[in-house]
């Protein structure tokens, strides 16, 4: 009978938990060296992901600017000899995933960003105007600034303080779905049953209440989206798709103001169709972002580990010993100030202020335009702004070997944009206005990515300082609703663009001394 073949060396070997004795297992077991089940993975320490939060929360046009500014990712594939086409998380997606991805999370900044647009441009300063005057009679501008400044900090302080914690939390979730997939689900169905109750509130203070809410059920949703953009994204195919969410978030911008504007012109219920649109549109966003998306891999196999409250009141604290990094903050700080002055209050802007007269904003002599329509007309004159910045970005980075001097250009340009509202507030100002403004920002954000990057004092720490830094866009929110409000209460709104100038100056003056050893 013949015999089966016997490889040497595998099919030869001895069965070592028969063949040894209990002293010789023993004997071993003092030599093994045990390892420790590898700690998932903090969202707050990877670079990419707060490079995604940085572009999400700047102007569109500075992830669609073909702008070289490498993110000082020491976990990235090029930087040794791992595979590119494979991604954080384990993932090796083939061509059609790649395309599944790419719509993904393009379809997912598209449809978180409309709501969040239509709700904080229209719908909540109106919902403001509405509990404040009751009957339809206005006052002066005070009355209204004053509340919708304090619930715009407020709630820009609540989703700064949360961030971190639905950071943690999701990284260490374990589920058959994943751990992302079902906080962005979760995310967009909460963002909307609060956006309905907030639409139906009908007083001052429950309104802060129910955005501040709102504002951290945000975080929720867009947070993990996020993460799972740097963790399921292959290095490969990187730039392509943050190019793909900027075209997006582009849209979303432009798209968002236009629904606000038409549901409020043809509301029958004090804009309560915005707040109802806006509801329907964020429960489609958290599932149409994991619908569209491969799905993604079960966690359940992940380990478990304790969330340490230490390490998630680190994401908040700034490095040491770094004044670059410092002044590169507070330069961001006041260019998101000075951004959000004009963003927070323009309905009130266009509406009491370039249409004071209550028929409108003026045209010519004898045509005037609606509120809502000069707002629409606004946010598509931004729009074309950030296209054209972000086309213009590439060839001026490559123009220049200082980029702090095109920058400071539009530092300049956004300040002389500033003065057309002060001296003649009508739509053709405002238009100007609109378009010059959304030029100037967008190709100030996509030049000055690079010197952000640079001011990265240890690229070993890089994830954690971009996410500090993070912090200034809302916390530029914050100053520009205290700030916007209290200058409106003062002197009314060229007080508020003359401040919107002063911070525009500080930013470019901060800029030009933090970049100087760029």
């Amino acid at each position: 009978m013949k015999q089966p073949y016997v490889r040497p060396g595998i099919d030869d070997r001895p069965d070592y938990e028969k063949a040894l004795s209990p002293e010789e297992k023993a004997a071993l077991a003092r030599l093994a060296v045990k390892m420790e089940r590898r700690a998932p993975e903090s969202s707050a320490d990877q670079a990419e992901t707060q490079a995604s939060r940085l572009a999400a929360a700047s102007s569109p046009a500075s992830a669609v600017a073909s702008v070289d500014a490498a993110v000082p990712d020491m976990t990235s594939s090029f930087l040794d000899m791992r595979d590119p086409m494979l991604a954080a998380n384990g993932e090796r997606p083939d061509s059609r995933a790649v395309t599944r991805l790419k719509w993904g999370f393009a379809v997912a900044s598209l449809l978180t960003t409309v709501p969040w647009v239509a709700l904080t441009m229209v719908a909540l300063p109106a919902a403001v105007a509405r509990a404040v005057w009751r009957d339809g009679q206005t006052g002066p501008i005070a009355d209204v600034a004053v509340p919708l400044g304090w619930i715009v900090a407020v709630g820009a302080v609540a989703a700064l303080l949360v961030t971190p914690l639905v950071a943690a939390v999701s990284d260490h979730t374990r589920t058959r779905f994943g751990k992302r997939s079902p906080w962005i689900v979760a995310g967009g169905v909460v963002c909307a049953l609060l956006t309905l109750i907030l639409g139906a509130t009908g007083g001052v203070r429950s309104a802060g209440v129910f955005w501040v809410l709102l504002s951290m059920a945000h975080v929720m949703l867009v947070a993990p989206v996020d993460a799972a953009f740097a963790e399921r994204v292959p290095d490969k195919f990187r730039v392509s798709l943050v190019r793909w969410r900027g075209v997006a978030q582009m849209l979303g911008q432009a798209v968002g103001a236009w629904v606000g504007t038409l549901c409020f012109a043809f509301s029958t219920r004090f804009s309560y169709e915005t707040f109802a649109v806006a509801a329907a549109v964020f429960a489609l966003a958290g599932v149409a972002a994991v619908a569209v998306c491969p799905r993604e891999p079960s966690s359940e196999a992940m380990s478990m580990e304790r969330i340490r409250w230490a390490v998630i009141a680190d994401q908040l604290r700034p490095p040491r010993n770094a004044p670059r990094f410092g002044t590169m903050y507070a330069a961001r700080l006041c260019m998101m100030a000075a951004v959000g002055l004009t963003g927070v209050f323009l309905w009130y802007i266009v509406r009491y202020y370039a249409g004071a007269d209550g028929l409108g904003v003026a045209l010519t002599m004898d045509l005037r335009i609606r509120p809502w329509a000069m707002v629409a007309l606004m946010a598509l004159c931004t729009l074309v702004g950030a296209a054209a910045a972000a086309r213009a970005a590439g060839p001026i980075n490559e123009s220049f070997d200082d980029v702090r001097r095109p920058m400071l250009a539009a530092c300049v340009l956004y300040a002389m944009a500033l003065v057309f509202p002060c001296v003649l507030p009508n739509a053709a100002a405002l238009g100007a206005f609109a378009l010059i403004t959304g030029f100037a920002f967008g190709l100030y954000d996509a030049l000055g990515q690079e010197l952000v990057m640079a001011a990265m004092h240890d690229p070993r720490a890089a994830g954690h300082d971009l996410g500090v830094f993070n912090t200034a866009n809302t916390l530029g929110l914050v100053v520009a609703a205290a700030l916007g409000a209290a200058a409106l209460a003062i002197g009314g709104f060229v007080p508020l663009f003359v401040a919107a100038i002063v911070l525009v100056v500080a930013a470019a003056a901060l800029m030009w001394k933090g970049g100087a050893a760029a």
